[in-house]
């Protein structure tokens, strides 16, 4: 996957291999190493979290190693975080935040977007330091949205 990314480059590396005809675990790899080297999935808490969800928590730490060996900068907390992902103390996806749309509803917070937004916005102040604890949410939530 290393080598695809580096020698394809940003916009290549997934053209590259596609001639191959890869097994879908490869293509997935390229792809994380080619966002490790070329894109900013590992510069903030909020590409952090979203990478996460996107690639998981082995792939993202494989990520953190390649990006720091090819000489690019990383979310200085993000080797604190890989420790609590691996004790599931940090949700992975919107889906393990311990709330969701119909606690937002019962708050007030209107159905449809809103509640996207929200939880989007409590899965990424989870990769900032807030607990996935449901009264911390809840009030996240209240205050995110009201104020």
């Amino acid at each position: 996957a290393a080598f695809f990314a580096l020698y394809g480059g940003k916009n290549g590396a997934l053209p590259l291999i596609k001639g191959l005809k890869p097994d879908k675990e490869t293509a997935f790899l390229v792809c994380a190493a080619t966002d490790a080297v070329y894109s900013n999935a590992l510069s903030s808490a909020e590409d952090i979290a979203f990478t996460v969800s996107k690639y998981g928590a082995f792939v993202f730490g494989c990520m953190l190693d390649f990006a720091r060996s090819m000489g690019r900068k990383v979310y200085s907390k993000a080797d604190a975080l890989l420790p609590l992902l691996q004790s599931n103390s940090l949700p992975r996806s919107v889906s393990e935040l311990r709330v969701g749309g119909n606690e937002l509803i019962a708050i007030g917070i209107k159905a449809g977007n809103d509640i996207g937004r929200v939880l989007n916005h409590l899965f990424v102040q989870c990769y900032k330091g807030l607990p996935n604890e449901k009264a911390l949410l809840i009030q996240a939530a209240t205050d995110y949205y009201f104020n």
